[in-house]
């Protein structure tokens, strides 16, 4: 029992906790139930406006409250428009609702903003089949007759349905299939009408020309009825004889009208009018009189253009009735009790204290001590009426939430000027007679709508929610932001997203608020959506702030008034720090309404943070780190040209001092040349003087005279004219011991051929069956008339003509290792001096197995049997470059292929320009090697005696290149004697016989001995491949070092070209790096092709020469590519020191300088190639040709986009052009250094130009194996291009 009373005890506690409870919340909540007035309402906490029921709610109710301003009244008694249709169902509510404003929630019917989500279209209800009235018609015919019911047929479920409310049914009709065999009978129907009238399956149609058809005729028909053409003789207006009884009934119809004493249809050719006031007017149907009566004031305006009124009877009268008396101004009236249409007629429309409709209609005043709408006929002293409206207390709301309960929408939040102004527009109102009034939100857009918040919290899990998804499938959002929408969200401006924040009372009801939310700091709003997007990378997203001040003439800021200062002209309020985004209206200044970028001299470690830069870096548009205005590897030297003070957008070069280093290699040649010019010129004078010293002496001796003076001698410099103030003559020193020449015995070899022809192309014959033999140890003249083929026959022997035919024993060609060829012209490198000419062929030729030693000693063996000992460190020289005289360059000629010990010596006119003593000379040295036993063949033409009698054998021939005599010197003399030809006593026998033989005389032949046995090929070793790669790779290092001022020139080019290129393109936008990129193409790319051009196509013909003697083409090539690279990489960096100085694009230098190597490395193939098959001048504008025209499908202008566009050749064939891959590798180590705020210019570039950014390793792999491609062409075309002249 004990516990039973304990567990009773409990129970009563709980029962009166709960009615504590409840108690305790009523008291609380029933605080907001005594304000029945808005903003009463709001200014209390914790209370809310319903709208719906026009009262004051606890803000924990559930209930959709408004909390910032209040909202328009609802019409009157709107609770019993929407609850008279609670019981029933969806499709009664929605579709008999007071102009659309209800809605369904489910259960109720309810005002459209008394919930959210309510449906309040019929598409919005669930379908209910029993009452879709529409599915009652089972046949289609019954269907279409209610179309404007919204009933369509279903053509394949054969049923009807609602349209309006069925919206997934897809095949509904409005016009019925007709049976194929189904018969209309149309053409019986005579008229227009009757054509319609009984129309089944709508077969029939009027037609244009007057007659009933089938419409699946095909025939031109009239839509409908409607458009049926007039006929007289079926006028339903004029043969009804009650229409034509009576004017009104009449024009009740509205096809009819009244004209010509009756009843017409409008249609046909009567002159007929609608207006009713055409009637005639009869006095026992005036409607004024009858309506009105005498309410003066009620028929003025109520029947205001069609009723007067007449003091005089107190009555109303239409107008027509033509009484002149007839007062119009209701303002005239007498004021009479109940005769106030503003009074009675307003009253019910407004409230009792809304003054602005009634002032606005004319008739009308206002009561300011009974807040009542009068007729303003009624005022007087005693009863005053005004047509002012006293202004709202709107200047004294300091903020926007207070400026929004100010009551009925009277005032609203500027945010362009930063205050709270008088509202303007909030009613429409129409005059009398048909006056109507609404009151809506105020429509001046510069007043803004609801008050926007800032944001509380911004974590990135706050924000998630309210991110956006598809931003760019579709420009604006569709559901809250659509251009035409009359619910348009607020929160659709920039720089705002919105939140809606759902809460629950007691008892769970859910309530939810929309928030419009400045966009978070590290986020942006985009226009048209109501989410926000979170800033990338580089980009600056800040809470913005609208610039109040204004500036006066004198430069000082004030707040600017707008009744002050409307008669100035205001600067545009901005929303700081995005200018010029202009405040918005509406909501004044948010967040971020789109990414934008960090500002240039800026740079922003993350969204929300901009920092200056720091001196000694410079910060680019939407940096996120500051960049070193020194970049390695030449910092160091960067430092004297560029400067970056404190917030630098880029750096800033020194101009001036850059200009210095051009200026200086200008002026350094230039000073070295008049230094060199007077010392020329100091030497000459001292020359002058001692040989004028030396006469008033008269030194006789020679030999003193060298003692006294010496042989003086200067070898020449690279650029610049050799001097020679005195160079004796040397002659050739036959006492040197031939044998420190030849390192090995010679191995003696005789040239036998038989039967040797050569003939042309066209028949012609050069030489004409030549037998002979030329033997080892003997020097053998070639002599004959200018045309009888010596330098041919010559050529045949050695096999360097095509045409040829007859034996020659043993094949010259293959013994190239042991035979030596001089050429009637000097060539040789002219930019070596005589001692390095021999010394390189020596070293390509001979052996590696040769010591560098006893390699030595043979050159220098050669030059003192040549004579050449004195000039042996001079330049050869050429027609720029002053060298040694003509007869020592013919020497040399000579001495680059005695260093090679040939046991064969072919010489092609070699004493050809020379004087007869240094021709003498060449002989005897022709001569003394003899005695090792080389076989010395030489063409000669018309020697002296003293030369001829030097010879061994001497061949004779004549023209048409047939032999006169082939045999020994000494028997010449008497081969002629015995025919009867005897030259003069002190002739030259060669002059005789050379006379004689071009005369028209007979002469018999002897012709040389033909040995029969065939002689072993003899070969000699001779350096190897990787010997002649390396001796190619010192010699062209040292010619280059010889022709300093050709590289100072490309030098100077580089430099203009850098100077040129970095100033037009100086420290480039985003936009312009494409532009940059190809000038920058375009100018590296000639540069390399111009450059390239000299290295094979200068000494194509020095060339020929050393491959017909064995030099290996493999060998050549590279070592000559190998030489080459020193001078490039020189050029190639002074270029880019001096254009990424000025220029200051955004890829680093390192890969600046890959490209431009990879680049040359393609390009200097394609030129090699050209320079080895054509001849230079035609080499140097083909390439030029053809790479503007590579350069022009690089990607630029026209873009790889537009080439698609243009012909898909076109598009593939640019992927072959050079310009194309490296413009696109520049375009990518530019636009790789873009943060992400810089993306959509990326995109937006990479689109327009087509390129890719992964494509980077590829652009270098496609210009190496084009650089590989070219040189292999390259190698093929030296290997087999012209190999007559290298045979």
């Amino acid at each position: 029992r004990r516990s039973r009373c304990k567990h009773s005890l409990a129970q009563m506690k709980f029962i009166l906790f709960l009615f504590a409870t409840f108690f305790v919340t009523l008291t609380i909540g029933s605080n907001c139930y005594n304000y029945n007035i808005c903003t009463e309402c709001l200014n209390q906490d914790g209370c809310g406006w319903y709208n719906y029921t026009n009262s004051c709610e606890n803000i924990d109710s559930g209930l959709n409250l408004v909390t910032d301003y209040c909202p328009p009244p609802l019409p009157p008694n709107v609770n019993q428009w929407c609850d008279r249709y609670t019981n029933r169902d969806c499709l009664t509510c929605v579709q008999n609702s007071f102009m659309s404003k209800c809605g369904w929630n489910g259960t109720n019917c309810m005002w459209f903003s008394a919930q959210p989500n309510l449906a309040r279209r019929l598409d919005q209800c669930p379908y209910i089949p029993s009452q879709d009235r529409c599915s009652t018609n089972t046949k289609c015919e019954y269907c279409v007759g209610n179309s404007r019911n919204g009933c369509k047929w279903s053509v394949d479920g054969k049923f009807c349905f609602n349209s309006n409310w069925r919206t997934n049914v897809t095949d509904g009709v409005t016009v019925c299939p007709m049976p194929p065999n189904y018969d209309p009978r149309c053409m019986w129907k005579s008229t227009c009408e009757l054509c319609y009238r009984f129309n089944e399956y709508n077969a029939c149609g009027w037609a244009l020309n007057g007659t009933c058809v089938e419409v699946r005729s095909g025939i031109p028909v009239y839509p409908n009825v409607t458009m049926c053409p007039y006929n007289p003789k079926v006028d339903t207006c004029q043969y009804n004889p009650y229409y034509n009884q009576s004017c009104g009934v009449c024009l009740s119809d509205t096809h009819c009208g009244w004209g010509d004493g009756g009843c017409w249809s409008t249609k046909g050719n009567k002159t007929v009018s609608t207006d009713p006031t055409v009637c005639p007017y009869l006095r026992s149907k005036d409607l004024c009189v009858s309506k009105y009566h005498y309410n003066c004031f009620t028929a003025l305006t109520s029947g205001k253009g069609m009723c007067g009124f007449s003091l005089k009877n107190n009555t109303a009268i239409e107008l027509r009735s033509g009484i002149t008396d007839l007062i119009t101004d209701a303002t005239q009236c007498r004021p009479i009790d109940g005769d106030d249409t503003c009074s009675n007629s307003i009253r019910r429309l407004i409230t009792p204290d809304e003054c602005e409709p009634c002032t606005s209609i004319a008739e009308c005043g206002w009561s300011e001590s009974d807040k009542i709408c009068y007729a303003y006929n009624r005022a007087n002293s005693t009863f005053p009426l005004t047509k002012t409206c006293p202004i709202p207390p709107c200047s004294q709301q300091k903020t926007c939430k207070e400026c929004g309960k100010v009551p009925k929408w009277a005032c609203g939040w500027s945010f362009v000027n930063n205050t709270c102004v008088v509202a303007k527009n909030r009613f429409d109102v129409q005059q009398f007679p048909n006056m109507t009034w609404a009151m809506h939100e105020p429509t001046d857009p510069t007043i803004a709508l609801t008050c926007a918040t800032s944001p509380k919290v911004c974590s990135s899990e706050y924000m998630l929610p309210y991110l956006c998804n598809d931003t760019e499938k579709y420009p604006f959002d569709i559901k809250n932001c659509y251009t035409n929408s009359a619910v348009r969200s607020p929160s659709c401006t920039a720089g705002f997203f919105k939140v809606n924040e759902t809460t629950k009372d007691f008892w769970g009801n859910r309530k939810v608020d929309e928030k419009h939310i400045k966009c978070c700091p590290g986020y942006y709003c985009p226009e048209n959506f109501v989410c926000a997007k979170k800033c990338p990378d580089g980009s600056f997203c800040v809470l913005s702030k609208a610039n109040y001040t204004s500036v006066d003439e004198n430069g000082e800021s004030y707040q600017p008034d707008l009744e002050v200062d409307k008669e100035k002209e205001l600067k545009p309020v901005y929303c700081q720090p995005y200018v010029p985004t202009l405040v918005s209206p509406q909501l004044g200044c948010g967040g971020a309404a789109t990414a934008a970028s960090c500002k240039s001299g800026y740079y922003c470690p993350n969204t929300t943070t901009q920092i200056i830069c720091p001196e000694g870096s410079f910060c680019r548009k939407a940096a996120t780190k500051p960049t070193s205005c020194f970049p390695p590897p030449l910092f160091g030297l960067l430092r004297a040209f560029i400067s970056c003070p404190e917030g630098s957008q880029y750096p800033e070069s020194r101009t001036l001092i850059v200009f210095i280093v051009p200026i200086a290699l200008i002026i350094i040649p230039l000073m070295n040349y008049l230094i060199s010019k007077a010392i020329r010129k100091y030497r000459t004078n001292q020359k002058i003087r001692r040989q004028n010293y030396r006469k008033r002496l008269l030194i006789d001796n020679d030999e003193e005279e060298d003692a006294l003076l010496g042989e003086e001698e200067t070898v020449g410099l690279p650029g610049e004219d050799s001097v020679v103030l005195e160079r004796r003559e040397v002659g050739v020193d036959l006492e040197v011991d031939i044998n420190c020449l030849y390192v090995d015995p010679v191995i003696p070899l005789n040239i036998t051929f038989d039967n040797l022809c050569v003939t042309l192309g066209n028949g012609q014959m050069i030489l004409k069956n030549v037998n002979g033999t030329f033997y080892s140890g003997r020097l053998t003249a070639i002599m004959g008339p200018s045309g009888s083929g010596k330098t041919t026959l010559l050529s045949a022997i050695m096999g360097k003509v095509n045409g040829r035919s007859g034996r020659v024993n043993p094949d010259v060609q293959r013994c190239k290792s042991v035979i030596g060829f001089v050429p009637q012209e000097d060539v040789m490198h002219r930019e070596l001096t005589v001692r390095e000419n021999l010394s390189y062929s020596a070293k390509l030729r001979m052996s590696n197995k040769i010591s560098t030693t006893q390699r030595r000693n043979m050159v220098a063996a050669a030059i003192e049997l040549l004579g050449l000992t004195g000039v042996q460190h001079s330049l050869v020289g050429d027609e720029t470059v002053r060298g040694v005289s003509g007869g020592q360059r013919k020497r040399v000629n000579i001495g680059i292929e005695l260093v090679t010990c040939p046991s064969i010596l072919f010489l092609d006119e070699p004493t050809s320009g020379l004087d007869s003593s240094m021709s003498l000379s060449v002989c005897q040295v022709l001569k003394k090697i003899t005695q090792v036993k080389v076989n010395v063949v030489a063409v000669i033409h018309q020697p002296r005696y003293d030369i001829f009698d030097e010879f061994d054998d001497i061949m004779l021939l004549r023209k048409g290149g047939s032999v006169v005599y082939s045999g020994p010197k000494d028997e010449v003399v008497k081969h002629f004697a015995d025919q009867g030809f005897v030259g003069p006593l002190y002739q030259n026998p060669c002059d005789y016989f050379l006379d004689l033989i071009s005369g028209p005389q007979e002469l018999k032949v002897r012709e040389g001995v033909v040995e029969k046995a065939e002689q072993s090929i003899v070969r000699r070793d001779s350096a190897g491949y990787l010997a002649q790669t390396w001796w190619i790779f010192v010699r062209g290092l040292v010619q280059q070092w010889r022709q300093l001022n050709t590289v100072h020139s490309d030098v100077m080019l580089a430099i203009l070209s850098g100077v040129i290129v970095g100033l037009v393109y100086r420290n480039v936008s985003e936009v312009q790096i494409p532009q940059a990129a190809f000038l920058l193409v375009l100018v590296s790319s000639l540069t390399s092709m111009v450059i390239s051009l000299r290295l094979f196509g200068a000494e194509k013909i020095v060339y020929w020469r050393e491959s017909s003697a064995g030099l290996s083409s493999v060998s050549y090539f590279f070592g000559k590519n190998l030489a080459s690279f020193p001078s490039f990489a020189l050029t190639a960096v002074v270029f880019l020191l001096f254009y990424y100085v000025l220029s200051e694009p955004r890829g680093v230098y390192e890969m600046y300088f890959s490209i431009l190597v990879v680049n040359h490395f393609c390009v200097s193939g394609f030129a090699h190639f050209l320079s080895i098959l054509m001849h230079p001048h035609k080499a140097q504008l083909f390439g030029v040709v053809l790479t503007m025209i590579q350069c022009s499908v690089c990607g630029f202008s026209p873009t790889l986009t537009t080439l698609k566009e243009i012909s898909p050749i076109l598009y593939y064939g640019a992927h072959f052009s050079f310009c194309k891959w490296m413009m696109e590798a520049l375009f990518i180590v530019n636009v790789k250094s873009f943060t992400e705020a810089l993306n959509p210019t990326k995109d937006s570039m990479l689109k327009t130009f087509g390129y890719d950014m992964g494509n980077l390793l590829t652009c270098f792999m496609v210009l190496l194996g084009m650089g590989l491609f070219w040189r292999t062409l390259s190698l093929l075309a030296l290997k087999y291009a012209n190999r007559r002249q290298r045979r």
